[in-house]
């Protein structure tokens, strides 16, 4: 399998939105698009949004949170710790609409998945992260767990291209 799929869901969300919430995708689909999605450097998981907006809705949320945690898990028993990256390229105030449930999953997931999350979170850095959510981090802040807040760093586009660079070569 190639980009091929990527290149069909863009040309589907482009053209028939309607069909794309509702689109399902088959196993191997899936593992190809979710490992695009979240790629592991040593003890860094790498989230790409911008892979990630071509194929995430309400069919698939369960399918990639477990996807992730299996990775997170797989960090914490190989180094005891792990690093997240997440790429925000291209997310938008529409976009967040059309995701935003997927967030209180993972949060619920991770809680009551017992995989201690905010201790064996080094750091969580935000890139290409959109002035609306900068702005609304501090409103967030007494929503999220302490220990995991004091680790998350929001960083703009001008600052993400170098730091990007950095931990994908």
């Amino acid at each position: 399998m190639n980009n091929n799929i990527l290149e069909k869901l863009e040309k589907i969300k482009r053209n028939d939105k309607k069909t794309f919430q509702n689109i399902s995708l088959n196993e191997e689909q899936l593992k190809f698009l979710l490992d695009q999605s979240f790629l592991v450097k040593k003890n860094k998981i790498i989230a790409k949004y911008k892979i990630i907006k071509n194929f995430a809705n309400s069919n698939n949320y369960n399918d990639i949170i477990e996807n992730l945690l299996v990775k997170i898990r797989f960090l914490i028993t190989k180094y005891d710790n792990f690093e997240m990256h997440i790429d925000l390229e291209g997310y938008t105030l529409t976009s967040h609409e059309r995701i935003k449930n997927i967030y209180g999953l993972l949060f619920r997931s991770c809680e009551s998945d017992n995989i201690l999350f905010s201790e064996k979170l080094i750091k969580l850095h935000v890139y290409n992260c959109p002035v609306f959510i900068r702005s609304l981090s501090s409103f967030f802040a007494p929503f999220i767990n302490k220990t995991a807040n004091e680790k998350i760093f929001l960083f703009n586009k001008i600052d993400s291209e170098k730091m990007l660079l950095e931990i994908t070569t």
